[in-house]
């Protein structure tokens, strides 16, 4: 097999523009376009299986090759128009869901006024598909929106086109929102690793710094200005997190030092900020809503609401709304997870090591690499070989990769070390 440098370019070239229009496709409003868009990558594809048909790439290699986009676009269109059934399940009797079909806005929270957080019943604010459910005694919104959804609140870029793909690509968001007092603004996001102190823990590492970008950006933050608060926190929370607050007394009475140690020791808090104002307490994650992703981090906020002081609460909003929520986060069970799907299994060893959750997504392509770098170990050891290259040693290369993989992700060591979270550890502070 034999391919020029300018037929690889051209190959991979091809292959590359096939998924990324499969997967705007899937991502785009209005059927014309996604029909547009699907076959032009189906196209493309086939003009790679052409190439290396012809380059003597033959055989099922050539067809594992060829329908790899395709499958991608279907599981990109299937997510699609899977979401709305399971917004219906988790709704059940006494949520609601709101979508272009269902006219109706969340009853609490907040909503993005391009790029922005703004009451939900402010005119300003968007969404694309919202579920409003009971969880734990709370009431919790799951929110979708695009970064150019609501009100346009800044000038739209002259390349439209361009940034119009851009944001079909990688501007969806996915908001998760608990009901609590109205209270100042407060938002509490994690450092990169560039920005922390080199002096003291040092939590994340630089795949967590991915994470931290991917969630941030397009973050919703509070509408109004807030003011960093650096001094007087635990040596390991101002090393990782900063503080921004409306009111500093208020982010001084919530942010005690048994709330600082949960997001310290809590591996969920390292990569996505948290935000409280308007009535609810939030957080943000890059990408389309997911049930898991509803249910796992509406856990998270139900724990970080039930260890904030009440005290905290009562200084800042009326006495009846700070009653009728301590009522509600009273019933809150720290041992009662998230349904135990594989991938809460797999997080609840990543969070007993100290690492950051996974979720479907990013867990489901680590496990088709470790399953491709499986199988290609195994056909290189039993293939036959009559060029003189070592195919043993590539096949042994393959399978410890795998391995190495498969332990990083699904069987990471427990940490030893002092302040290494637990689920007892953080029952613990949530009792204080």
């Amino acid at each position: 097999m034999s391919f020029s440098a300018w037929a690889v370019a051209v190959i991979f070239g091809g292959y590359g523009l096939a998924v990324l229009l499969l997967f705007v496709a899937a991502r785009t409003t209005g059927t014309p376009t996604r029909i547009a868009l699907s076959a032009a990558g189906l196209l493309t594809g086939t003009a790679t299986v052409c190439l290396l048909t012809y380059g003597t790439f033959s055989g099922p290699w050539m067809w594992m090759w060829a329908l790899l986009p395709v499958v991608l676009g279907a599981w990109l269109w299937l997510r699609r128009y899977l979401q709305s059934e399971w917004m219906d399940r988790l709704a059940g009797k006494t949520g609601r869901v709101y979508s272009s079909d269902r006219p109706g806005r969340p009853s609490f929270g907040v909503l993005t006024g391009y790029g922005r957080a703004v009451s939900h019943d402010d005119p300003r604010g968007g969404f694309d598909a919202a579920v409003e459910i009971d969880y734990q005694g709370h009431r919790i919104a799951g929110v979708q929106y695009r970064a150019d959804t609501g009100a346009k609140s800044r000038p739209v870029p002259k390349n439209a086109d361009v940034q119009q793909v851009i944001d079909a690509v990688d501007s969806t968001h996915g908001l998760v929102e608990l009901a609590c007092p109205a209270t100042p603004a407060l938002l509490i996001k994690p450092r990169l690793l560039s920005e922390q102190q080199a002096t003291q823990s040092r939590k994340s590492t630089v795949f967590e710094d991915l994470r931290i970008t991917r969630n941030t950006i397009g973050a919703l933050t509070p509408d109004v200005e807030l003011r960093p608060v650096t001094d007087g926190w635990e040596p390991d929370f101002a090393a990782n997190f900063h503080v921004h607050a409306e009111d500093e007394a208020f982010a001084r009475a919530v942010l005690t030092p048994e709330v600082q140690r949960l997001f310290v020791e809590e591996p969920w808090f390292r990569i996505r900020l948290v935000a409280c104002h308007r009535g609810a307490l939030w957080t943000n994650d890059n990408g389309q809503l997911a049930k898991w992703l509803v249910l796992n981090n509406a856990y998270h906020l139900a724990q970080l609401a039930a260890a904030i002081p009440a005290q905290a609460w009562r200084s800042a909003a009326p006495a009846d709304e700070v009653d009728s929520f301590l009522a509600r986060a009273r019933g809150y069970d720290p041992g009662k997870r998230p349904e135990r799907s594989f991938v809460e299994v797999v997080n609840e060893r990543r969070g007993s090591a100290g690492r950051v959750p996974l979720g479907p997504t990013s867990l489901g392509l680590r496990t088709t690499f470790v399953l491709l770098l499986a199988v290609l170990g195994v056909a290189l050891f039993f293939a036959p070989s009559d060029s003189g290259v070592d195919l043993g040693a590539m096949a042994f290369c393959f399978l410890v990769g795998a391995a190495v993989l498969s332990k990083v992700t699904y069987f990471p060591g427990r940490k030893s070390a002092p302040g290494a979270h637990t689920d007892n550890a953080a029952s613990r502070t949530l009792r204080r």
